[in-house]
């Protein structure tokens, strides 16, 4: 078992050009217009936003690689506006692997005399979780059954794009 926090990472391609060149280079196929000075597009830019013309903005994106849990991958992916490519805890089998769990950041780490820590006990709901589902993939169980018994702070792994 594997305790990890939350991460982000912009993806950059090595030839990406600035966001603003890029949507100016293809709204200029829709206008044939020339020129590569920034302020000129930029200038194109506010003309387009300006005509209504947003659909060329659509071409600007981001893409990110994000590692999180899987309570929080639900929340993102409601998010209509980006493309989503998500570890799947559906085929992939962790069997022969430790199972990444994300440290929730909202844990109060206080002691209490009758009980234990939330991070304990969290930390061991977390333990157990491993054991069950490792117990169900010996028994012969598929990777989509196993993971019923995963909690919401299992790792999972996202690209997404925005535009």
């Amino acid at each position: 078992m594997k305790i990890i926090n939350h991460s982000v990472q912009r993806i950059i391609n090595e030839d990406e050009s600035s966001p603003i060149t890029h949507v100016a280079d293809i709204a200029r196929t829709c206008y044939q217009s020339e020129g590569k000075d920034y302020k000129a597009e930029e200038a194109l830019i506010r003309r387009l936003i300006k005509n209504g013309h947003t659909a060329m903005i659509e071409f600007a994106d981001v893409t990110f690689r994000i590692i999180t849990d899987r309570g929080v991958m639900c929340e993102l992916t409601r998010h209509r506006m980006a493309s989503y490519a998500i570890e799947s805890s559906r085929y992939c089998n962790y069997k022969d692997k430790d199972i990444e769990f994300i440290k929730p950041v909202c844990l109060i780490e206080e002691y209490n005399d009758n009980f234990d820590t939330p991070y304990e006990l969290w930390l061991e709901h977390m333990k157990q979780s491993e054991e069950y589902y490792k117990h169900f993939i010996s028994c012969g169980y598929s990777p989509q059954i196993a993971r019923s018994v995963l909690p919401n702070s299992l790792k999972t792994e996202i690209y997404v794009k925005f535009n």
